[in-house]
């Protein structure tokens, strides 16, 4: 019996060794380089090694560091796990336009594998938990971005935005005029987003806690906050005058229902009102924080884009979303924001869930 446990180890180990020899050749044999890997880990022994020596703030610039180094394409092993990483424009469109079908799949990060992101549209698969895959969700989810969609919600972010000004203004009364924009960008998109995905008035800029005062009576918070759940869904049916992420996901399990088909689960409405909220604040008040800090460190763009909006809006004129929407270098200045400080750079990484010779 002993032999025959050894026996089995010995040849379940053997097996592991080879996958995993065949694997951390792959990258060789389909020509690429990258930097001297590890037979247990891969190059995740580079990547410590390099923030050990230049700290944690160096992690971004590990792969434009690698591609100096290697090439504008070369591979990089999670593990046994081979990420081909690219900045050729040729492979880029073959991914994300040419061959857009076979790479809907996001690569699979640890953390976003459990609830509530795994089956939200930023990590769904083709196929998701509960029959409801990438596709179907999108379709659901991109009716928000629609354009009469898009004016309402342009209109609802007026008082949001005014607030935001009247909050500034005050700010920059004390501290010499000194004020934290990341933080003021931070509050916007948490409140702007909230509106969008939840349907909630958060009101961050207006009533942000300050440090002194983060712990408050517990006991009256939470009086004043709890209410029937049951109730408020009717109250907040009659009170929001434009859908938000829920109810789109909502009326579209009303659809299924009178089709005949299969409601989408509770699990995947949380989880894509979770991936909205998460997935668009952070990049929204980085966004919005880069493009601030280059308009101050390069005043002459500032000035022209200043003119460009004081030429199209007077002092008290309403800014329409049509008009918005077609000015060219307000326009091209957030094109170049985001190219210059892109928000996001790893999470744009696709799976391939067709192969193709």
């Amino acid at each position: 019996m002993i032999w025959l446990l050894f026996i089995a180890v010995s040849t379940w180990i053997c097996y592991e060794i080879l996958q995993r020899r065949c694997h951390l050749k792959l990258r060789e044999e389909i020509g690429l380089t990258g930097p001297p890997t590890s037979f247990f880990f891969g190059n995740f022994l580079y990547m410590f090694d390099t923030i050990k020596k230049k700290v944690v703030e160096f992690t971004p610039y590990i792969y434009p560091e690698l591609e100096r180094i290697y090439g504008a394409t070369f591979g990089f092993y999670y593990g046994t796990n081979l990420e081909i990483v690219t900045t050729d424009p040729a492979i880029i469109k073959e991914v994300f336009i040419s061959q857009f079908g076979n790479f809907i799949a996001r690569k699979k990060i640890a953390i976003n594998m459990v609830y509530p992101i795994l089956d939200g549209l930023v990590q769904v698969d083709h196929i998701g938990s509960y029959g409801a895959g990438w596709k179907e969700i999108r379709s659901t989810i991109s009716e928000i971005f629609t354009s009469s969609k898009m004016k309402k919600m342009h209109l609802m972010f007026h008082d949001q935005l005014d607030n935001m000004m009247n909050v500034l203004s005050e700010k920059s009364k004390v501290n010499d005029g000194t004020v934290d924009i990341y933080a003021e960008m931070q509050a916007i998109s948490m409140d702007l987003i909230g509106k969008c995905a939840l349907g909630q008035e958060i009101l961050c800029v207006k009533y942000s806690f300050p440090s002194s005062n983060i712990f408050v009576d517990s006991q009256s918070s939470v009086k004043r906050s709890t209410f029937s759940f049951k109730n408020s869904l009717q109250t907040f049916k009659t009170i929001r005058p434009l859908p938000d992420l829920i109810d789109l996901m909502l009326a579209e399990n009303d659809k299924r229902k009178e089709n005949g088909g299969i409601p989408l689960h509770h699990d995947v409405i949380v989880s894509n009102a979770w991936a909205f909220f998460i997935g668009g604040y952070e990049t929204t008040a980085s966004s919005l924080t880069f493009t601030a800090f280059l308009l101050a460190k390069y005043p002459e763009v500032q000035q022209t884009l200043y003119e460009e909006l004081s030429s199209t809006f007077s002092n008290n004129e309403p800014i329409d979303y049509e008009r918005v929407m077609k000015l060219p270098y307000l326009h091209a200045v957030f094109s170049e924001s985001l190219r210059v400080c892109p928000p996001i750079v790893t999470f744009t990484g696709r799976r391939c869930i067709k192969y193709k010779s």
